[in-house]
């Protein structure tokens, strides 16, 4: 038997050419050299981690209007798409996202409120869905709906995709956003006055919600889809939309103690009111009525000395400057009246024709879940 060379066999196996590539050793000049013959060699990791997905292949198509391209390296080439990824595409990923909404929520109408779709939205894609898998996921009833076996197959595996995008969003940026999102739109002196000063309360209560409130004086300055819940002041009519009565106001004529009225204690309401008259006064822009209202028949026309602002926040801060009384709604100087900052007398209170509601377009069937929890909130404001 030939004795068994071991270096020999060891050398066999070796390759010196890979090794020698992949442990290239040389001066700067050689370097510059291998450049500019293969400009690939100065490729970043990236650049060629990029090369590898791209060298198995594209596939381009269109989605809602869109150009997207699906890369055939994560079909798993290597073992016949065993351990392949999905979700990648965003086509797969909304129709999978609204199956995991609707099995969550067991309804199609909480889950277009999370998802900001309509109810119709969110069942076109759990058919198209269910096309593509070729099963039924979920059984229709009247006012329901529930996962049929398959779809309570699928459930766990899509839930646990949905963790592991989050775990990796934290893992590479060090945070994860909040599933249940919120975006409400208030009056400015509203959120500042009413709102603002509670809404630690809400989040306690909620704080897996993710609020973005936002403060518009102009009722249209956010598109409706970009918002879950608006509160407008008016008088409960907008064109396409759907009101909902949240807070009925009165407004009061209020003024910093530092306000020198002229008027004692024992002064009657009607002396009371003809002084305001003759005194400065804050005047907000689409409320100047209500001077008219309380002063009568007194003159409560404009003066020189009077001012015009276009927001009852702007009016509450010039009557606390000393400098003007005020006639802004009652709920906004609860607070100011409470602490002293802010006076009023009897009969300085005038029921107001507007009000607070809270308004949605009329395609949308219902508030979202979040924005309904907000809602309940808000009408607790008024106890």
């Amino acid at each position: 038997m030939e004795k068994l060379n071991v270096i020999s066999l060891i050398g066999e196996l070796q390759d010196v050419h890979g090794f020698r590539q992949r442990h290239w050793e040389g001066t700067f000049a050689d370097y510059i050299e291998l450049v500019q013959q293969n400009p690939k060699v100065a490729r970043t990791a990236y650049q060629r981690l990029y090369d590898m997905i791209v060298s198995y292949g594209t596939e381009e198509y269109t989605h809602n209007r869109e150009g997207l391209v699906h890369y055939k390296f994560f079909d798993d080439p290597f073992d016949n798409g065993r351990d392949a990824v999905y979700g990648l595409d965003p086509a797969l990923f909304q129709l999978v996202q609204a199956f995991e909404s609707a099995a969550r929520h067991g309804s199609f109408v909480a889950a277009a409120g999370e998802l900001h779709l309509t109810p119709s939205a969110i069942s076109h894609r759990v058919r198209s869905l269910e096309r593509q898998l070729g099963v039924v996921l979920f059984t229709r009833h009247a006012r329901r709906i529930e996962l049929t076996d398959h779809g309570r197959a699928y459930m766990p595996s899509v839930r646990h995709a949905f963790d592991e995008l989050a775990a990796s969003t934290a893992g590479l940026f060090g945070f994860v956003r909040p599933v249940r999102r919120l975006t409400a739109r208030v009056p400015i002196s509203y959120a500042v006055t009413v709102v603002a000063p509670r809404l630690h309360e809400f989040k306690q209560e909620h704080p897996d919600i993710e609020l973005r409130l936002v403060s518009a004086i102009w009722a249209d300055a956010l598109a409706a889809q970009d918002v879950d819940l608006d509160v407008r002041f008016g008088a409960g009519n907008w064109a396409g939309h759907q009101a909902e009565l949240l807070h009925r106001e009165t407004a009061t004529a209020v003024w910093a103690p530092a306000f020198d009225t002229g008027s004692g204690d024992d002064d009657s309401d009607s002396d009371v009111l003809a002084t305001l008259a003759r005194h400065p006064r804050a005047h907000v822009l689409g409320m100047e009525n209500l001077w008219f209202q309380l002063l009568q028949p007194t003159p409560a026309g404009l003066t020189s000395a009077d001012v015009t602002v276009d927001t009852s926040l702007a009016a509450i801060e010039l009557a606390c400057s000393g400098g003007f009384s005020a006639l802004v709604p009652t709920r906004f100087v609860s607070r100011h009246l409470a602490d002293g900052r802010l006076r009023t007398a009897a009969g300085c209170t005038v029921t107001m024709s507007e009000a607070h509601y809270l308004v949605h377009p009329s395609s949308r069937t219902a508030l979202g879940t979040e924005a309904t929890l907000f809602a309940d909130w808000l009408r607790t404001l008024a106890e």
